[in-house]
């Protein structure tokens, strides 16, 4: 092994053949090491983050209020299981989710597009204490995503209402008015996949994940 002083065994190429050219020797070996080089690299991998709204009790950095509004909070989030994640109400409008902090009182933070990519906030100050009892259990990593991005750049988030079936998978995901993601993530190799699909009788196709948030 590198590092340890010991010899590395000759290369078999070299040694089945010692009166080859030099050159021709050198390439052997050349096209030994990049085959074991490109046997052992690393594929592409999705990548985990957790969104942050608050850093010690105040908004965090690069975030910013694009309105504020009044409303409460009833329970804990459905499209994020985390116990800092709440579904609310704005007027007659769900806004799922919203997050709170320890430091922060009397308001939370909810993403005003439903997104964590997207870096606007809505400050909602809340009418009612949130209701500790009913919130959930959960730490970022739990259930699904609350959101994805795919390898070809499109932003998915969690759909928390009723709907309906595709192929036997529940359509969980909104990306654009024609497409969407069923199912759960497959988290069995580095690069998460997903079922995408493009109306109810549309063949499906898998996608890679490249970011999941939560």
């Amino acid at each position: 092994m590198p590092g340890t002083g010991s010899r590395p065994p000759a290369n078999p190429i070299v040694k089945r053949n010692h009166r080859c050219q030099a050159r021709l020797c050198g390439a052997a070996v050349l096209l030994a090491a990049t085959l074991a080089t490109g046997a052992g690299a690393a594929g592409p991998k999705t990548r985990v983050t957790v969104y942050r709204a608050f850093e010690q009790g105040r908004l965090a950095p690069g975030l910013t209020i694009a309105r504020t509004a009044r409303g409460y909070c009833w329970e804990g989030s459905i499209a994020d299981q985390r116990s800092d994640a709440w579904r609310c109400f704005i007027g007659n409008v769900i806004v799922d989710p919203c997050f709170s902090d320890r430091q922060a009182r009397g308001w939370v933070a909810c993403p005003a597009e439903g997104s964590p990519f997207d870096r606007r906030l809505i400050r909602l100050r809340l009418t009612k204490a949130l209701p500790k009892e009913l919130g959930n259990h959960g730490t970022p990593g739990t259930g699904d995503p609350w959101a994805v991005k795919l390898a070809d750049g499109r932003e998915c988030t969690f759909l928390t209402g009723a709907t309906s079936a595709y192929h036997g998978r529940r359509i969980s995901y909104g990306c654009t008015r024609t497409v969407f993601l069923a199912g759960s993530p497959n988290r069995r190799r580095p690069a998460w996949t997903i079922v995408l699909g493009r109306g109810q009788n549309a063949p499906s196709r898998t996608v890679s994940i490249a970011v999941a948030a939560w």
